[in-house]
Order: C-alpha cells, then sequence, then structure tokens
C-alpha cells in the first residue's frame, strides 16, 4: 500500500474535529495524524514535519483565526497544503482564504465524503472550490493576474518581498534563514519561486533586481 496522505485538522470544536478524524480514517489513503484547536499549537506541529494536509477552520476562537494560520503556514511550509472550512459560502472569504495561501475552501455543511475528495485534490496541487463559487473566484483571481502582468512584483506575497530584501542587502539564504527562523530549504525555494515570479533564469539577474529595489 502506498504512503498514505497525513491530515491535521485546525479546529476549536472538539466533536466536529471527531468526526472528520473518524471518516478520514476509514479511507485507505488517508490518515488524521494531528489535531489542535488554536494556531500556536498547530504551527508547532507543522514544525515536525510530518504533515501533508491542513483542514483550517477560519473562525477560530482567539487573537488567530484560521486565516493567520493559512498565511503563517504557506509563507514557513510551502509543501503543506491547506484547505479551508467554513460555515459560510460566500465567495468573499473564499477569496480571502485563497489569497492567504489556500489550496481550496468548502463548507462544512458539505458531505464528509466531499472534504475528503478536497483533500485529495489539493495534494495533486489543484486549487479545489464548490462549483457555485469556482466561476465567480477564478474569473476574479484571473483579472487580478492579468493586473499584476505589467508589475510582477506586485504578485508577491509578503514573505517573498521580505526575502527579496534580504538578498537585495546581501544576506547568504542561511543567514536569511536564522533572521526568518526558517529552513534553507525553505528560502531556497522562496528564491526559486521569486526567480519564476519575476522572469529571471538566474540567482545574479535575482540579486541585481533585489538590489534595485533597496534604492
Amino acid at each position: 500500500m502506498s504512503k498514505k496522505i497525513k491530515v491535521m485538522l485546525l479546529d476549536d470544536h472538539p466533536a466536529i474535529r471527531h468526526g472528520i478524524a473518524m471518516a478520514i480514517n476509514l479511507e485507505d489513503d488517508l490518515m488524521v495524524s494531528a489535531e489542535s484547536s488554536n494556531v500556536e499549537e498547530a504551527l508547532q506541529l507543522l514544525a515536525k514535519g510530518k504533515i501533508d494536509v491542513v483542514l483550517v477552520d477560519i473562525s477560530l476562537e482567539g487573537s488567530a483565526d484560521g486565516f493567520d494560520f493559512i498565511k503563517a503556514a504557506a509563507e514557513r511550509y510551502v509543501s503543506v497544503k491547506t484547505l479551508a472550512l467554513s460555515m459560510y459560502d460566500e465567495a468573499i472569504y473564499a477569496e480571502k482564504a485563497i489569497m492567504a495561501g489556500a489550496m481550496g475552501y468548502l463548507s462544512k455543511k458539505e458531505p464528509v465524503d466531499e472534504i475528503i475528495n478536497a483533500i485529495r485534490e489539493v495534494i495533486k496541487g489543484n486549487l479545489y472550490l464548490p462549483g457555485d463559487l469556482s466561476e465567480k473566484l477564478i474569473l476574479k483571481l484571473m483579472k487580478r493576474g492579468n493586473e499584476n502582468e505589467s508589475n510582477p512584483h506586485k504578485s508577491l506575497s509578503p514573505r517573498e518581498k521580505e526575502i527579496l530584501s534580504f538578498i537585495g542587502a546581501g544576506f547568504t539564504p542561511r543567514e536569511i534563514a536564522h533572521e526568518l527562523k526558517i529552513s534553507i530549504n525553505t528560502v531556497e525555494t522562496h528564491r526559486k519561486n521569486l526567480k519564476e515570479k519575476l522572469g529571471f533564469t538566474s540567482s545574479s539577474e535575482l540579486v541585481k533586481y533585489a538590489i534595485k529595489t533597496l534604492d
């Protein structure tokens, strides 16, 4: 049997976590390997490096909500996929989740089978949205993408801009990793993404551009 996809549940309702976990653990290719009720604990669990997908309730109680977690996970753990869950099906929440870095969004009102299907889609690298939200959001994101084509710098995430600033200041990948408390592999992944987004083929081009942005 192939390696199981490891799922973490981030929800402050134990009963909901229990119900979803039971259904996921019945699948041959999936398993719930961690559960959490708050953002801080969930990020600590991600740091252990044994999670593939996180189901995130966006309406968490406390100082940090699901959107905060999605953004932090996207910046620190680029290999981890996040799937936002909510009691609301408004497109504005889906857009906010996707822009924060989530790979999908669906309502808690959906059958558990649909949640399981969504997990399998996002682990493949596919964006998952319910049919009624998909067309609206994709058109909106396409419009935003066209606006960014003339100025690719606008498409950079806050973390990418931060790393670009360090590159321009002459920091090495190891030094950047130390300053931001992330792994060197994460820094290198961000560097690769920066080159792709900005249209560069070499690291020297990226460094020259980074220096110019500091002027």
